[in-house]
């Protein structure tokens, strides 16, 4: 079996609720955390893989919030953040929330939130985009998307959103225009340290490589992708196993 690298997959307004089960949408090689939603549509889900170690952030769980929080714990690294967030499109108190748990978030970790904000940030001058950007300024973090997220025959919206608070541990950032919904796949790749080990003498390096990574031809190649097989797949193990998503997914 080839060694799965992609360690955290996202997915925002996942859609499921209490009669979908854990075995029906398992990934083989990784855990799921899920916040489902009671109504039709929203629920938001993280699949971290099998050999990381996390902790689910409980006291960040807000009932107000369609957001999921976690650690992630790596040895000799200092704690990271994970939160995603799904706004409905017509939530008027999200801001006041997310806020909120801004405020209850230790600065000091690294802190990556990935989200459905349903607000386009390519037009900025609407009050509710203007606050919104004012509390990640207030906040010390970034949004790194300028590409839109969601394309229709009228309209192009950038609605999903990556912010961090440490733009220098991100060597790549993201969107993808092909996906299995309206919205496209986003992605953002943190930086880290080659490390080796040695075996009989030798090193062995486990590593991704993005020297080479060209926009262009990766999103040419998920273009020309025979996408009617992944269709035919009656589970999630078969359809993971055609490997054609790379880095994290929405």
């Amino acid at each position: 079996m080839e060694p799965i690298c992609e360690p955290i997959r996202y997915v925002q307004e996942s859609w499921l609720d209490n009669t979908v089960t854990n075995a029906e949408i398992h990934i083989e090689g990784y855990n799921i955390v899920r916040l489902d939603n009671s109504r039709n549509g929203g629920g938001v889900c993280v699949f971290i893989r099998e050999d990381i170690a996390f902790s689910p952030r409980q006291d960040l769980h807000d009932d107000r919030l369609e957001a999921l929080w976690i650690d992630i714990l790596i040895p000799n690294t200092k704690t990271i953040t994970i939160g995603t967030v799904y706004r409905p499109p017509k939530e008027a108190s999200f801001l006041i929330n997310f806020e909120e748990i801004l405020n209850k978030l230790n600065q000091l970790n690294e802190l990556y939130i990935v989200g459905d904000i349903n607000k386009c940030l390519l037009h900025k001058k609407s009050s509710l985009c203007k606050n919104y950007m004012n509390i990640l300024q207030m906040s010390n973090l970034k949004q790194l998307l300028c590409e839109p997220t969601r394309i229709t025959e009228n309209s192009k919206t950038l609605l999903d959103h990556v912010i961090v608070n440490s733009e220098d541990r991100v060597s790549q950032s993201g969107v993808i225009p092909i996906g299995l919904s309206d919205h496209f796949i986003t992605y953002f790749t943190r930086k880290f340290e080659r490390k080796t080990i040695s075996d009989s003498g030798e090193n062995l390096i486990k590593i991704r490589s993005t020297k080479n990574y060209n926009k262009e031809d990766f999103c040419k190649k998920l273009n020309d992708a025979n996408w009617s097989e992944l269709y035919l797949c009656r589970e999630v193990n078969g359809t993971w196993a055609k490997r054609y998503f790379y880095f994290f997914f929405k």
